[in-house]
């Protein structure tokens, strides 16, 4: 690489991705494989390299393969933007997304984009194009494809493996080490299997969210965890009551059930309607889902509740009408953008910044790819007017949590690299839902709300933040709770003149739920008595009123509505009755 070039608008991984794929090419070696952590900046740092190669004579022309026409758009716009922004004069023309035909390069274009399912459809028009000249094959977003290690192909992997066989030059993009179902990255190279027999990826170049959070590219990460409880029953057994929070799989029913994902959306809804009206109106949420049908009903929902919000519905099964409701979104014409499984690869839009996670989606792949829509850092709001941070609302479900604990502590490592400057460089989602067992939701509802912050300073327990939150929107303060919190423990007791009570610690919903029903019970004995009635006597009165039995009451709210009840009557001395 000559010395003349500029490199001050590229962040040390693309400057060793570009250095890495021109030392191949002089090496006459075909294959660079970056993994790069989702919103890194990987399509910059892969064009930059091919101009340079088309430069030098390595290439004369590029081919792109995308899992979606919407990132089929987006990199012919990437392109056309980047060529501006180049420190040495481009050398490629154009890069166009192009439909399946004859000819597929025309004149002022160096090469085109199309996506996988394009090749598989018709291969054999791509073949021909690839081996016409000195291609670049470049594969973005490849942990969609893999081989598995029996050595059997997916149909769209094996296409692109022939494709790769006719090429001069190979770049394979993922924003993970291994795709969803576990099998291998196209064209990679992996270690001998360690002591638990995983086999680690050798990529070329690599990217990670903590080396983004350090480079202030990345937005560091608040997650707003939801707890909830169903009542559920197995076919041939009684129904049981179950915790969101204590489950590992078959939960995703609880996440539909209208008593959980309402409230959930509600929450979501009204830090995305906060955000727009106290720092920029642009700013705006995705909610994801798992099934069309879920996905159209929080459609509806947020249409008929939230009408001063403008909400587009992206699902498969509308065709072209998705794909223009993703570039509609991507052009500020809506507030919310609710899909299924069409955003979370490689749609970049910085406006997002609050995500609304309803899938029972677990692999590390797919939820990297989600988060990463709302972790890119946007610029064009002032730092001092807002604090870069992206929320994601998720279930408080066990592989969640886990997934969200490795998140944040990159994030925290990113934050003490970013306070303390050192370079660091190194060199769809495949995913079904478990096979559910027969049983049915009976009842499900939400129950605790609260938060994670980029630091174990931020967390929040569930009263903590309900108190934290109330006085934020109040003042209109434009950052997280969790900062607000990391603030609180900083200052000292002396600060405010008294002694600071010791924080009571958090009490499980479960156990709250055993004292309202124990303060229940003493409750009606005590008017039981007072009347000189049989205990039992105010239970029955509290069916009349409520027409439901107290053992089947399954929230706290539902107990203390008895309560106050019951507290009325031996005010009056007598009830409904």
């Amino acid at each position: 690489m000559e010395a003349a070039h500029d490199w001050v608008s590229f962040r040390p991984f693309q400057k060793q991705f570009i250095e890495t794929a021109l030392a191949k090419a002089q090496a006459g070696k075909k294959t660079v494989i970056a993994n790069v952590h989702p919103g890194s900046g990987k399509t910059l740092a892969c064009l930059a390299a091919a101009d340079l190669l088309f430069q030098q004579g390595y290439i004369n022309r590029v081919v792109v393969l995308v899992p979606r026409i919407n990132l089929a758009e987006q990199f012919e716009t990437d392109w056309a933007e980047f060529r501006n922004r180049l420190p040495w004069k481009p050398t490629m023309r154009e890069l166009r997304h192009m439909p399946n035909t004859t000819h597929l390069i025309h004149d002022g274009a160096d090469g085109y984009i199309t996506t996988y399912d394009s090749l598989v459809s018709e291969p054999d028009i791509h073949y021909r194009s690839i081996r016409h000249g000195k291609t670049l094959l470049i594969c973005d977003e490849m942990q969609q494809l893999g081989v598995d290690y029996d050595s059997t192909v997916t149909m769209s992997a094996a296409a692109v493996e022939r494709a790769i066989e006719f090429s001069v030059m190979y770049f394979g993009l993922s924003g993970t080490p291994y795709r969803a179902d576990g099998s291998r990255l196209l064209g990679a190279t992996y270690s001998e299997p360690d002591g638990d027999g995983i086999c680690k990826l050798q990529a070329d170049v690599e990217a990670t969210y903590r080396q983004g959070v350090a480079g202030g590219y990345l937005r560091e990460l608040e997650s707003v965890l939801h707890d909830g409880r169903s009542v559920m029953q197995k076919f041939g057994f009684d129904p049981e009551e179950r915790d969101l929070s204590g489950m590992e799989r078959n939960f995703y029913p609880i996440l539909e059930y209208p008593g959980y994902w309402q409230p959930f959306i509600d929450h979501f809804i009204q830090q995305v309607s906060e955000d727009k009206e106290f720092v920029d109106r642009r700013l705006c949420g995705l909610v994801a889902t798992y099934r069309m049908k879920h996905a159209r009903e929080i459609k509806a929902y947020i249409e008929q509740k939230y009408p001063h919000l403008r909400t587009v519905l992206a699902v498969s099964e509308d065709g072209t009408k998705a794909h223009q409701s993703l570039k509609a979104f991507r052009e500020g014409n809506y507030d919310v953008l609710v899909t299924v499984n069409m955003a979370y690869v490689g749609y970049d839009h910085k406006p997002i910044c609050n995500i609304a996670l309803l899938t029972a989606y677990r692999t590390e792949g797919y939820l990297r790819q989600l988060f990463a829509r709302g972790l890119r850092v946007w610029d064009a709001i002032p730092s001092e007017k807002w604090q870069q941070i992206c929320r994601v609302f998720v279930p408080d479900d066990v592989r969640m949590v886990d997934f969200v604990n490795k998140m944040r502590n990159e994030s925290e490592i990113g934050v003490h690299d970013k306070q303390q400057p050192k370079e660091r460089e190194t060199s769809a989602n495949g995913e079904r839902l478990e096979q559910q067992e027969l049983e049915v939701v009976l009842d499900a509802f939400l129950t605790d709300i609260y938060a994670m912050g980029a630091t174990p300073n931020g967390d929040l327990n569930p009263q903590q933040y309900q108190i934290i939150e109330y006085a934020r929107r109040q003042l209109k303060i434009p950052v997280a709770s969790s900062t607000l919190m990391e603030l609180v423990k900083m200052l000292p007791a002396s600060f405010i003149g008294v002694q600071v009570a010791e924080e009571e610690p958090y009490r499980l919903y479960k156990d709250r739920m055993v004292d309202v029903r124990r303060e229940l019970s003493d409750r009606a004995r005590q008017l039981d008595k007072m009347r000189d009635q049989p205990f039992g006597t105010t239970y029955g009165a509290l069916f009349a009123r409520f027409g439901k039995g107290v053992e089947d009451c399954q929230s706290i709210q539902e107990i203390e509505e008895r309560i106050q009840a019951v507290l009325e009557w031996m005010r009056k001395g007598t009830d409904d009755n």
